[in-house]
């Protein structure tokens, strides 16, 4: 696959796996600061009956549930849902994924703070950026716009846009193909100098930089090829014997790529929640009434830590009637000892 072209068909992949069904998780908080988490999938009966690889693990725990989803003709809707006391339940559960995902850090603070006149219900999930170069400075390469082009904070609505969102594109693309070839060389570098080989040096990969990154252009999700093509530019029968070394030398270069990949192929998902009260404080972009909106897309979090977050506010009408009957008291206590005084 060139690499070049990589995000765009990724692009058009995940539209449309998008357009085959819809995966929404909400997340309705209750007052005593207990929560449900509901899971929707909408498509048609193969899409819903057979859905596979949802965004967080459920289990026999779980209620399921199958609909016809009336507002679409040939649609049906699978529901999960469950309810946590506590936001360690559900990390618990989050933690112990067996899929890919489990290589993402996923965090949840849900729950309610308490201020006697007022109790403030919260939701907060921290994705962890993705990235599997983090050691390589993404910012020599993008600035805060492209970030927030790729990451779909902002959308393109004209021709304009559209161009923007190409060179950000572009530019995450340069990001990645540099970041791999340099791990390549870093790479045979490293198990050449371990070899200790008279007949290989490892200053000498170098010079083949170019034809490294004239490889990878066309091909860069193998990087374990690389030998047998160091070989093939060196004719250098010595560069056999950097197959015999284990673990293999592009073992660990190769989980990065792959799990790179994996969150590229990521189907695109809707994050609701859903708090009591009135909202006071979010930073998502969609708002009705109690109910907040984000939207999770494969570039949301790949370079930097994508945050949701909401909190609102409930009235403790407990709180009133019992600061009502303490001031009724001491008006009493008072009216009383001037009484007393008075006779």
């Amino acid at each position: 696959m060139k690499a070049k072209q990589i995000f765009s068909i990724l692009v058009i992949l995940l539209f449309s796996l998008a357009s085959c069904r819809e995966v929404t998780v909400t997340t309705v908080i209750h007052e005593d600061g207990s929560f449900t988490r509901i899971f929707t999938i909408t498509g048609d009966s193969s899409d819903v009956f057979f859905s596979k690889n949802l965004p967080y693990p459920v289990d026999s725990t779980w209620i399921k549930e199958y609909s016809k989803d009336t507002t679409r003709s040939n649609n049906f809707s699978l529901t999960y849902s469950k309810t946590f006391r506590k936001s360690k339940e559900l990390n618990d559960e989050v933690a112990a994924d067996t899929g890919w995902r489990k290589q993402l850090y996923r965090h949840f603070d849900i729950g309610k703070s308490f201020g006697f006149f007022y109790s403030y219900p919260k939701y907060r999930e921290v994705i962890k950026a993705a990235n599997p170069f983090r050691e390589y400075d993404y910012q020599d390469y993008l600035d805060q716009e492209d970030i927030l082009w790729l990451s779909g904070q902002k959308i393109a609505l004209n021709k304009v846009d559209s161009a923007r969102l190409e060179s950000a594109d572009e530019r995450a693309n340069e990001y990645f193909e540099d970041v791999v070839s340099r791990e390549i060389i870093k790479v045979l570098q490293k198990a050449i100098a371990g070899l200790d080989d008279q007949e290989l040096l490892s200053q000498d990969v170098i010079l083949y930089q170019d034809s490294i990154k004239h490889y990878l252009d066309n091909n860069w999700d193998h990087p374990d090829n690389y030998i047998e093509l160091y070989y093939e530019w060196t004719k250098n029968p010595a560069v056999k014997k950097l197959n015999d070394i284990e673990p293999p030398i592009f073992q660990e270069l190769n989980k990065k790529v792959h799990f790179l990949i994996e969150v590229l192929l990521m189907e695109s998902y809707t994050v609701e929640a859903e708090l009591p009260g009135i909202i006071m404080e979010t930073n998502s972009a969609k708002l009705e009434g109690n109910k907040v909106e984000w939207k999770v897309d494969p570039m949301s979090f790949m370079f930097e830590d994508y945050m949701m977050y909401a909190q609102s506010r409930i009235v403790n009408i407990w709180a009133y009637w019992l600061s009502g009957g303490i001031l009724v008291l001491l008006i009493l206590v008072l009216v009383i000892k001037l009484v007393v005084r008075g006779k």
